[in-house]
């Protein structure tokens, strides 16, 4: 550039004198009086200090005048003498100094460091590691000026000589947005390991998770004299697409190494297969809510919003059989696995004069397979029975949530009922005291029976939510389940933190008013809960009424979809997401005692 043309003519005098005028010798010496040893401030600064990006006063950083001045950089020139001379006219930017840099006084582990990256220099006595310190304790980091400083520092093309690492998997969602990588690394606490993608943007261990791996500990034995203990990690990518590239740098004495790199791949785009993928990464037990929470749930909750996109456009038919004319209750019964059940709960049906003359049956399929079964087994059915009903069909699977909205979309009933499959009346006249717990109660926005198991146990006696201390998070917990149910305290209508969605009675107005189910709970849990703490949100409170009594077999469809080990990390990923949402209200709710109300 033409400003240091006439470099050849600044004498060191003139330097000297340019730089005194900003210099603050207090300032310096306070801040780096361990490196001084009784060299003159000014002198020091000008022979060594401004070298190791040393600042001259409180007003101004070295490193972000470079950072932000890549020409002063290359030009060589002392960054507050080029500020002061030629900055300051030019109207250049300049940002306070804002910590105290890199000495044995500011940073005590600097004196006990004992990583060798070669036979005879440390990385922490070089200008590339403090800068790259001050940049990621900065308070004003960026990626940009990350980036900026990375390309300026040497890429070696030799081996670290201590940090070893390898990528074993490293995938993104195809939008782009999100994506992963999992591996090891074996690298001193203080290493400066970082991820760059194609783009050279960083992505630091320190937000990954990490975990103790035995094999690489084994394989790497001597390193582990003072190396991090847990080697395994996995790391959250942002704003990374399968075909890129992403490798694992990290600085030494010598510039920065490339450790190892691998190509990005596909996550796979459906929700339950990436939940199994995931789920798959061995976590520390004490972190797993942790890493669901902020890790997991994004990228699951972006897969299931978009299948609700497509869902919304997916054909839909709607089969009738039978005629009812102005229902008063929507039954909305999701079926998913198998189709045996239909005839076990119209047997009941067609005994209960309320349920044929009062209601409108609405079977939704939510299991493709099953189509032409339920197609043939339905005009059998309604042949033999006479009971009216209509069977839906949304073009794929929605989920419980999404097969629920559906049924209530083709629903006509002034109230609605959703009804488990597996779900089965004891006897007839079961429905009307539901009605009349909602009619006459007008706080409650929801109302749920006593549910039994096959063998007469309790199997629902309303839903609380229990802290689990040992993973630290609410889950919902049924209370009384398995005991006899002489030994429930409650004989009536009572008011509970929430009720179970395998047979609930809600309001069409208040369906609406909470805008349905939510589908962003994965494979049929929690979603009942979720429902009514927006009920509750909006001032209604949930029934259980132990008088009216129905069997449930209970996740009789759900054993089709995973191993227990599986189901169990969908119930933590799920409460997960419930603790995000409503944390604020469960709190609130377990301070409060169950209230039995009057009919």
């Amino acid at each position: 550039m033409k400003i240091f043309a006439s470099r050849k003519q600044i004498t060191e005098e003139k330097i000297k004198n340019v730089i005194s005028k900003g210099f603050d010798t207090d300032f310096y010496s306070q801040e780096y009086a361990t490196v001084l040893k009784g060299v003159d401030p000014l002198e020091h600064f000008i022979e060594s200090g401004a070298k190791e990006g040393l600042d001259p006063c409180e007003w101004f950083s070295m490193d972000d005048y470079v950072l932000d001045n890549p020409d002063v950089n290359k030009a060589a020139v002392n960054p507050f003498f080029h500020y002061m001379y030629f900055g300051k006219k030019e109207g250049r930017v300049i940002r306070a100094s804002k910590r105290k840099k890199l000495t044995e006084l500011d940073v005590p582990f600097l004196n006990s460091i004992s990583i060798t990256m070669d036979d005879t220099e440390s990385c922490h006595d070089t200008l590339d590691y403090k800068t790259a310190m001050n940049l990621l304790d900065s308070e004003n980091f960026t990626v940009e000026r990350w980036k900026k400083w990375a390309k300026k520092v040497r890429r070696e093309s030799s081996p670290h000589p201590n940090v070893k690492a390898n990528i074993e998997s490293a995938v993104a969602t195809e939008s782009g947005q999100a994506g992963f990588m999992v591996g090891w690394i074996v690298h001193n606490p203080d290493s400066i390991v970082w991820i760059e993608d194609s783009n050279g943007t960083p992505t630091f261990l320190t937000s990954a998770h990490r975990i103790f791996r035995e094999d690489v500990y084994k394989a790497f034995l001597s390193a582990f004299d003072q190396a991090e203990v847990n080697s395994g990690f996995l790391v959250q990518i942002r704003n990374i697409k399968p075909t890129d590239t992403l490798a694992i740098f990290a600085l030494s004495s010598k510039g920065v190494h490339k450790i190892c790199s691998a190509d990005v791949g596909f996550l796979n785009a459906l929700p339950v297969e990436t939940a199994k993928w995931l789920f798959s990464i061995e976590l520390n037990p004490s972190d797993v809510v942790d890493v669901y929470r902020n890790m997991f749930w994004p990228v699951i909750g972006e897969q299931l919003t978009r299948n609700d996109r497509v869902t919304a456009n997916m054909p839909i038919t709607l089969d009738k059989y039978g005629e009812i004319a102005d229902p008063l209750v929507s039954i909305i019964i999701p079926l998913y696995g198998r189709v045996d059940f239909i005839e076990g709960q119209m047997v009941s049906f067609v005994l209960d004069d309320f349920i044929k003359s009062e209601t409108e049956i609405i079977y939704v399929i939510d299991d493709p397979s099953l189509v032409n079964k339920v197609r043939t087994l339905s005009k059998e059915i309604f042949e033999l029975y006479r009971v009216p009903f209509k069977v839906v069909f949304g073009g794929i699977n929605r989920g419980f949530s999404g097969a629920n909205n559906l049924g209530a979309k083709h629903a006509e009933g002034n109230f609605l009922l959703f009804m488990n499959s597996d779900v089965f009346p004891k006897s007839p006249g079961w429905l009307e005291p539901m009605i009349g717990a909602l009619k006459n109660n007008p706080n409650l926005g929801v109302v749920a029976p006593r549910l039994l198991f096959a063998d007469g146990s309790i199997q629902h006696a309303g839903m609380e939510f229990q802290y689990r201390s040992d993973i630290g998070i609410w889950i919902n917990h049924h209370p009384y389940m398995g005991l006899d149910p002489v030994l429930d305290p409650h004989q009536e209508l009572t008011v509970m933190h929430a009720v179970t969605g395998a047979c609930m009675l809600i309001s069409r107005v208040d369906f609406d008013d909470v805008e349905g189910w939510d589908t962003g709970y994965l494979i049929g849990d929690f979603e009942d809960s979720d429902l009514c703490l927006k009920l509750r949100e909006k001032g209604k409170q949930c029934g259980y009424l132990p008088s009216v009594e129905l069997t449930h077999l209970e996740r009789q469809s759900f054993g089709l979809t995973g191993t227990p080990d599986f189901r169990t990390k969908v119930v933590i990923l799920n409460a997960s997401r419930q603790m995000n949402r409503w944390a604020h209200v469960i709190e609130k709710l377990d301070m409060q005692h169950e209230a039995a109300i009057d009919l």
